[in-house]
């Protein structure tokens, strides 16, 4: 072999190095480029999640709040008036009660009286509440003196459950609407399934369960397996 011949297979072996040490960089370059990408979407999906769930919980959490004052308030039968009326109005697609839980910093004066009317319903706009003072809650005629807030914008479609349980065998039942003329105390729990829009998506929020422990409920019947306000054991 003549030294040309040997200076000639060093620079072909060289450059055939080289080329597979571009073409191994370029094979590492694309593998760090996929797991830099599957990194962004893992982060993308996580802060997903930990904003769908904190989404859920202020809901969750105000409708516990909300509900789990809710009080038996009696007002004089209109056409009886030896008789009182419970105000606590319940249907599958809203709800109407009186609460003890009131915000104390608003200056609303359904805050301010201690107790509040509540109306609780979805539409196009959100989850809304419509609140006044509670004893204006009696009549129909009084809803032009409602104060309306949003406060859930998100959610698509709500609806209430309602348990009763036996006073005698301790037994419950969900029933879709609580009529004061036949049942006339305040159900034990109130179960609320909650639709929402998240990323486009709808999506259902697990039931919120909020146990009524005032007087004139049959909270204390309770089933072993539904918790204090606000969710399950």
């Amino acid at each position: 072999m003549t030294s040309s011949d040997s200076n000639s297979n060093r620079q072909g072996f060289t450059l055939l190095e080289v080329m597979l040490g571009l073409a191994i960089t370029a094979i590492v370059m694309v593998i760090l480029l996929a797991a830099l990408r599957m990194g962004h979407r893992s982060q993308e999906k996580g802060l997903e999640r930990s904003e769908l769930a904190q989404r859920m919980r202020i809901v969750s959490d105000r409708l516990s709040w909300m509900l789990g004052g809710a009080y038996p308030f009696r007002y004089t039968d209109p056409d009886d008036e030896r008789k009182k009326l419970l105000l606590f109005r319940g249907q599958e697609s809203s709800l109407e009660f009186v609460t003890t839980a009131v915000d104390k910093y608003s200056e609303s004066a359904a805050d301010l009286a201690g107790l509040k009317f509540v109306r609780l319903y979805a539409d196009e706009a959100g989850l809304k509440s419509a609140e006044r003072i509670f004893f204006m809650g009696v009549d129909e005629l009084d809803s032009d003196s409602e104060e309306e807030f949003v406060f859930a914008p998100e959610v698509e479609s709500i609806s209430f459950e309602y348990m009763d349980v036996d006073e005698d065998t301790g037994t419950a039942q969900w029933i879709s609407q609580w009529d004061t003329d036949e049942l006339d105390y305040l159900p034990a729990v109130v179960r609320v399934s909650v639709t929402i829009t998240h990323a486009g998506k709808s999506v259902d929020i697990p039931p919120v369960m909020a146990a009524i422990r005032a007087g004139g409920s049959r909270g204390l019947l309770v089933p072993d397996d539904v918790g204090a306000a606000g969710g399950l054991k």
